[in-house]
């Protein structure tokens, strides 16, 4: 919205015309933001997945990723495993079943933050270990902890407009 200003001095008035374009850049700088915050996922995503330890490959298949500020999504994938009372059983030969499971951004975090994980129940086991003895193999944490200035290359680059 344009704003007319008039000065005037003496016996002469100048007119100037201002026009906000505030919006323009935040809306801008709101698209600038997404495009990093889903590049850094993929990459987040990318090392989880070579960290994360291989036995069937469903834990690595089902790491994925979000953002705040991601309307969330909706994902599924196809294993040879079903869940059962007593854990993970392996289905006959040749037959499929597909997981499915949704991931969002949760609470107002004011839109800064890219959520990677899985919805596979054993996760936590593996990245964490557990009480009966199993060791912790982190997949996550390593994801996260060992790229940090990665991330931030890959956000300063797409804020000055090079990524």
């Amino acid at each position: 919205m344009a704003k007319i200003v008039k000065e005037e001095i003496g016996s002469k008035t100048t007119s100037v015309e201002v026009e906000s374009h505030v919006g323009d850049v935040l809306e801008q700088l709101g698209e600038l933001k997404a495009k990093a915050l889903e590049m850094i996922g993929l990459m987040a995503e990318r090392h989880a997945k070579e960290y994360c330890p291989v036995d069937t490959g469903r834990l690595r298949n089902s790491i994925t990723h979000t953002y705040s500020g991601n309307s969330g999504f909706d994902y599924s994938y196809t294993d040879q495993y079903k869940s059962g009372s007593g854990g993970s059983s392996r289905l006959g030969k040749g037959q499929r079943t597909t997981y499915t499971g949704s991931v969002g951004a949760v609470g107002d975090d004011g839109g800064n933050t890219v959520y990677i994980g899985t919805n596979v129940e054993y996760a936590a086991a593996v990245e964490l270990g557990t009480s009966t003895g199993r060791k912790p193999k982190p997949y996550l944490r390593p994801a996260l902890q060992n790229h940090i200035g990665e991330y931030q290359k890959i956000l300063r680059k797409t804020l000055e407009g090079n990524g």
